[in-house]
């Protein structure tokens, strides 16, 4: 090796980044899908990337191997604060001992500790909003308050989510979407599709499972050899299940479970669906445009469905918790041939757009901002 490539790869180090990123657990959820992929695409551009997961060690998504994910250990017997307290220092030396210059941290919970762990360091934390911040509790709402004016930055994934926002925090805030799973199957590559309809999502009370169930079974009274797939898991799963059994939907929907590779049974069905309360910026329903498929999805707070959906243009966007509306959207697709290839010719430009470089390429801009 020549002296000249020798300075030039101490050079490279020299300038090199050491970001961390902090969310409590690289479970299956979009947060964590969303990190994952950033993680992947940062570290091509010679960088030190590393998470910190705080609840469990839990690693669903596939990493590069050169990023290292350590797991914030803790006493369980603690109580919430004390178990809090230890969490704050040992973040706190790991930044300080690891040099880290930029933490990245998802979720609220994960931000404010991170907020808290960097004081006193010369690292710059930019916290992320995952959800509707309209849903949580009064306190938590007061104290994100206040920390969020210690972050060097937040990133917000709908307009409307910024917007709740005031002065400094609303200041040093920017959108940033999510990026679109690359690599993914298309819906138009397939001449005939299953008469199904898909959704896939955490099984919990704000994605409203019920109320879709309920435009379903108005569906099959026309066309009775339609089915539903349902996939992913989740507290409401029993409950869900029950339901199904009880509306006489058992021969009709399924509980698919989870499962990473959904996308390849969902693009030979007919239409994907969402029908959440409230929701962050959907990775399922992003998936589901960037393969192509008609879909239709609520307009749920805080504006995720409607950043992505134009109504009548890449797909339907129907009122919360209205299964009429739904189910009127439902059969327009069903019933219109020309209207599903509209669709999902328009839906797929959005996989340029929010491509994972892109993307990836906003958070380094935003984060390295001087």
């Amino acid at each position: 090796m020549s002296n000249l490539e020798r300075y030039m790869i101490g050079l490279c180090k020299m300038n090199r980044k050491k970001y961390a990123i902090i969310l409590p657990s690289l479970g299956m959820g979009g947060a964590e899908r969303v990190a994952s992929e950033i993680a992947n695409e940062m570290i091509k551009h010679n960088n030190y990337v590393q998470f910190i997961l705080l609840d469990n060690n839990d690693v669903y998504y596939k990493l590069d191997r050169r990023i290292k994910v350590d797991f914030m250990d803790y006493d369980e017997k603690k109580n919430k604060i004390i178990k809090n307290y230890y969490r704050i220092k040992k973040l706190r030396c790991f930044l300080k001992k690891e040099s880290i210059d930029i933490v990245i941290s998802f979720l609220t919970s994960a931000n404010f500790l991170a907020i808290l762990s960097a004081i006193g360091t010369n690292t710059k934390v930019f916290v992320s909003e995952r959800s509707n911040p309209n849903i949580d509790s009064t306190i938590i709402k007061f104290i994100r308050k206040i920390l969020y004016r210690m972050a060097d930055g937040c990133v917000f994934q709908t307009t409307d989510a910024m917007n709740l926002f005031k002065g400094k925090i609303r200041r040093n805030s920017i959108v940033i979407e999510n990026p679109v799973k690359s690599n993914l199957p298309r819906w138009s590559n397939y001449k005939k599709h299953d008469d199904s309809i898909v959704t896939a999502c955490r099984l919990e009370k704000s994605k409203n499972i019920p109320m879709l169930l309920l435009a379903f079974s108005k569906i099959i009274m026309k066309y009775d050899e339609f089915k539903l797939l349902i996939f992913g898991d989740g507290p409401e799963k029993e409950n869900i299940y029950h339901l199904i059994e009880k509306m006489n939907l058992k021969n009709n929907v399924f509980l698919m479970g989870k499962d990473i590779n959904w996308h390849v049974m969902a693009v030979k069905c007919r239409i994907f669906v969402l029908s959440s309360d409230y929701e962050g910026m959907s990775n399922s329903l992003l998936e589901a445009l960037a393969m192509g498929m008609p879909v239709v999805s609520t307009d749920h707070p805080i504006g995720g469905a409607k950043a992505l959906i134009n109504n009548n243009e890449n797909g339907f966007l129907v009122p919360v918790n209205d299964s009429d509306a739904m189910a009127e959207s439902l059969f327009k697709i069903i019933s219109n041939k020309e209207l599903q290839n509209n669709f999902s010719k328009n839906a797929e430009k959005i996989c340029q757009t929010l491509s994972i470089s892109n993307i990836t390429n906003k958070w380094l801009k935003y984060v390295n901002k001087e």
